[in-house]
């Protein structure tokens, strides 16, 4: 419940908040980009439970997608990704049927993720802001064990939607005249706020968060 109201008071800010960059006097053309977007993240598991407790290694992994985003003037624009995310965790157990002594219990994370934020461009400068909400479809899971995939299927035990904030600030290293086209450099930091396992399997209290940096290429189609 406290995530569903968190994420009405996002977006209620969000409304509010493009309602008011209409009015201002500085409005221009509203100019609409499609993009792609590709980078690496450094995920890691907060919170409670057998999975924080247990896989306390973190790898890190690649991001790619496709960018959308609505100017709405010189200053404000509505922006959103729809990425491919692989996230993994990794555990270091004992086994004396080893000769090292040592497995490497590996945890394989896929999602679809659509972050939807708002972005503000700070005045007379290449600098600018972002901040929202994200929802992750969870696409499935998989064990490795040594660098062989179990054949496990651990679906069920998870959560099908994840959902948490976004906050983050990028540079823009090059744009035409016009705004049309521009190439920038984003980090990010993603916080999780819905537990990955469902309540049932008992660690309803796990949370993905990871920090994330992006190349984005956006122009007007």
């Amino acid at each position: 419940m406290k995530e569903k109201q968190f994420c009405l008071i996002i977006i209620s800010i969000l409304i509010s908040t493009v309602g008011y960059t209409q009015k201002e006097k500085e409005n221009s053309e509203k100019i609409f980009l499609l993009g792609i977007n590709a980078g690496a993240h450094y995920s890691y598991l907060g919170g409670k439970g057998i999975y924080a407790d247990l896989y306390k290694y973190n790898n890190y992994d690649y991001v790619a997608g496709i960018n959308v985003e609505l100017k709405l003037n010189r200053f404000w624009s509505v922006y959103a990704n729809f990425n491919y995310r692989p996230r993994g965790f990794y555990a270091k157990v004992n086994s004396p049927n080893l000769e090292n002594g040592i497995v490497k219990d590996e945890m394989k994370f896929s999602y679809i993720e659509v972050p939807i934020m708002l972005k503000y461009r700070i005045k007379n400068s290449y600098l600018y802001g972002v901040g929202g909400i994200y929802f992750a479809k969870f696409l499935g899971v998989k064990e490795i064990l040594n660098g062989k995939d179990t054949g496990d299927d651990w679906s069920e035990n998870h959560n099908k939607l994840d959902q948490g904030v976004v906050i983050g600030a990028g540079f823009i290293f090059y744009e035409n005249e016009k705004g049309t086209t521009n190439i920038s450099l984003e980090c990010r930091y993603i916080k999780g706020l819905k537990g990955i396992l469902i309540q049932t399997f008992g660690d309803k209290d796990t949370f993905m968060n990871a920090y994330n940096l992006q190349v984005n290429f956006n122009f007007t189609p």
